[in-house]
């Protein structure tokens, strides 16, 4: 080729970049135009609730999503945690809500997200309306095994520690309960892990920002559990009690990302176990046996909940106290309220404190001691009571532990509350705390009143049990 064909010809390449460069810059949809229309702003140039903190990292990150969900990264370590980095637009504003990771765990599910600071910009201000919220996600599937379901988020949308910023994005996480399946038995399934779960839907979400509410459109996201994911490890027991008709066996105990499990099985040959008190100690920490939550499938076997623990802890100690359940017994106490009216009459907004101390009655080795009146005319009044033991001895006795059963939520089953013989309905709350029980009825029922009577249909009976056993956790 010629010296002049050369140049003609680097002259021709020379124009045809330069009018490709020019087309490209006035094309609408060139990446260029892309970057300018869609670059987030400083946090400077938004208007954000000075409470949310700005960090520096990704790493801030990271630590902020474990103080919020403690177990976040050893779950990322396991490859629980999807990534489906799912974007979806927010109607009426530039930039978009981004669901960064998926964890689907055994009772809950944990979407950690972002929001670009353009969806921020000139905003309205409406001071009723948060700046950000996400108040409800949908999940939708039109061939699969999920069925449409719409899942309410409670948040405190005042609450900044819920937020972080960071290079140029609001982090946040929301979490929902886990996904319903078609055929699932809804009882059980809000108490168990349920089965596996390998689907795509179709899902959505309802904002409210400060110009109101805004819903997305459906994108579809994956969804992955796999039953048993969340344990760590997992140990038996041995060890089992059997005693005038009681029988228990403990089970199980299980480690698990976000909480400790342990399971036993709990009969009476006469009565329905009910609860039962005890203590659980895990390197050398003590919780207390809290309402053990039965297995909807099993009626006789039970979940102890626990907060998680250390993977330092090589052990896990169960002690048993004694064991709640119910009877059909009739019983009842009677509170003397004639002094309410004088109590209160000087002064129609002071709480009155009297501490009488009085037996009040006594069944099953167990005398019932009214330790407080509270009344309170402005709002309810309160009856606080003690169950004291007559023998320590015995191995039965009177608990204060109100007599429901799990499952029967209705009280006037178990007890009814009386005013002068006058019945109430619906009944007043009941509460107990160990061997203490507390009644609270509304104040003006009280006025005029001679007296207030409790009949129990149903006896709330303990049992005692000497129950230990101790395991080494590898």
């Amino acid at each position: 080729m010629s010296h002049k064909a050369r140049w003609i010809l680097i002259a021709i390449i020379s124009a045809g970049f330069t009018i490709a460069v020019y087309w490209s810059m006035n094309d609408d949809d060139n990446a260029t135009e892309k970057l300018t229309v869609f670059q987030n702003p400083s946090v400077e140039e938004v208007e954000l609730p000075s409470g949310i903190e700005e960090v520096e990292s990704r790493e801030d990150i990271e630590q902020f999503y474990e103080a919020q969900m403690p177990g976040y990264k050893k779950a990322k370590e396991m490859n629980i945690v999807q990534s489906p980095e799912q974007s979806f637009d927010i109607p009426e504003h530039e930039g978009c809500l981004t669901v960064n990771e998926i964890w689907h765990s055994e009772y809950q599910i944990f979407m950690f997200y972002t929001v670009d600071l353009a969806v921020f910009e000139d905003k309205e201000n409406s001071p009723p309306h948060p700046f950000f919220n996400v108040s409800e996600v949908n999940i939708h599937q039109e061939n699969g095994e999920l069925p449409t379901q719409t899942h309410p988020v409670h948040t405190s949308e005042r609450d900044y520690n819920l937020f972080k910023i960071h290079d140029g994005k609001l982090y946040s996480l929301i979490q929902i309960p886990r996904l319903s399946q078609e055929g699932m038995d809804q009882q059980s399934g809000s108490h168990g892990p349920g089965s596996a779960i390998d689907e795509s839907a179709l899902t959505s979400f309802r904002i409210e920002m400060e110009d109101g509410f805004h819903t997305t459109e459906e994108s579809k996201v994956h969804y992955t559990y796999e039953p048993g994911q969340d344990t760590l490890y997992s140990g038996r027991f041995n060890e089992k009690f059997e005693q005038d008709g009681l029988t228990i066996r403990l089970k199980e105990f299980e480690r698990g990302l976000l909480s400790n499990k342990i399971s036993l099985e709990m009969e009476h040959e006469d009565y329905d176990a009910a609860s039962l008190e005890g203590t659980v100690t895990i390197g050398g920490e003590v919780f207390t046996i809290d309402h053990p939550r039965p297995n909807r499938k099993d009626p006789d076997t039970f979940e102890i909940g626990l907060p998680p623990d250390g993977d330092e802890d090589d052990s896990v100690k169960i002690d048993i106290d004694h064991v709640t359940m119910l009877r059909d017994e009739e019983y009842s106490f009677a509170i003397d309220v004639s002094d309410y009216d004088e109590m209160v009459e000087s002064d129609k907004n002071e709480q009155v404190r009297l501490n009488p101390e009085e037996k009040i009655a006594g069944h099953l080795n167990t005398d019932i001691i009214l330790e407080e009146k509270n009344y309170n005319p402005s709002a309810n009044s309160q009856f606080r009571l003690s169950y004291v033991q007559q023998s320590e001895d015995e191995q039965l006795f009177l608990s204060a532990q109100p007599p429901i059963s799990y499952g029967e939520f209705n009280s006037n089953e178990s007890f009814s509350v009386f005013i002068d013989d006058e019945e109430m309905s619906p009944n007043p709350g009941m509460g107990f705390e160990n061997d203490t029980a507390f009644l609270d009825i509304s104040s003006y029922t009280l006025e005029g009143a001679e007296e207030l009577r409790i009949d129990f249909n149903k006896a709330a009976i303990a049992q005692k049990v000497d129950l230990t056993e101790e395991i080494q956790l590898d």
